[in-house]
């Protein structure tokens, strides 16, 4: 973890805020989708990248639970560089499943989830980096659109992600206890 947020009283003065959230909830699994901001920033991937992954990967290992690791959403806007945001994600998610794969932690493609036919805009909102959520982002109660899980539903980006974390958490809470 970076460290960035500021520590909460829950939270020790010298804890992460990965640190504080996992010491507080205790979790069994721990769901890693990180890079998107990366990729969009123009911020080194590469070796760099793939180390950061593979220390948060680590550390939520001591720390405990099981880490998962997911690809990143398509995003459809380049970068801060100019590149394009697919060749950017493509590097990201070639990285995290190099990752997963050393690290052997499950692996959940979102990417292939949301690029799949019959999503709307490959999963994405407007602005072409956000997660869609169905109903659109001008609701007033865009978290309850969100938690749809009906079959239109699905065709949105944060939707589908949703339901897809809450199957994945299911099916290893199921193998964790031998079912």
């Amino acid at each position: 973890s970076t460290g960035i947020a500021p520590p909460t009283d829950e939270c020790e003065p010298q804890q992460t805020p990965l640190e504080c959230e996992i010491r507080l909830i205790r979790p069994r699994w721990a769901l890693i989708m990180s890079g998107t901001n990366d990729a969009l920033l123009g911020l080194p991937l590469g070796d760099t990248y793939r180390q950061e992954l593979t220390a948060m990967v680590d550390r939520v290992r001591e720390l405990g639970p099981v880490p998962v690791l997911s690809t990143l959403p398509p995003m459809v806007v380049p970068s801060h560089t100019g590149e394009a945001g697919e060749t950017r994600i493509a590097e990201a998610n070639q990285i995290i499943e190099q990752v997963a794969t050393d690290r052997q932690v499950p692996l959940i493609n979102l990417h292939a989830a949301l690029t799949a036919p019959g999503m709307v805009d490959q999963g994405l909102a407007a602005d072409g980096l956000h997660l869609g959520v169905y109903g659109g982002e001008g609701q007033p109660d865009i978290m309850r659109g969100s938690a749809m899980l009906t079959l239109p539903a699905l065709k949105y980006g944060a939707n589908r992600r949703n339901l897809i974390w809450l199957q994945v958490l299911d099916r290893l809470d199921r193998a964790a206890e031998g079912k």
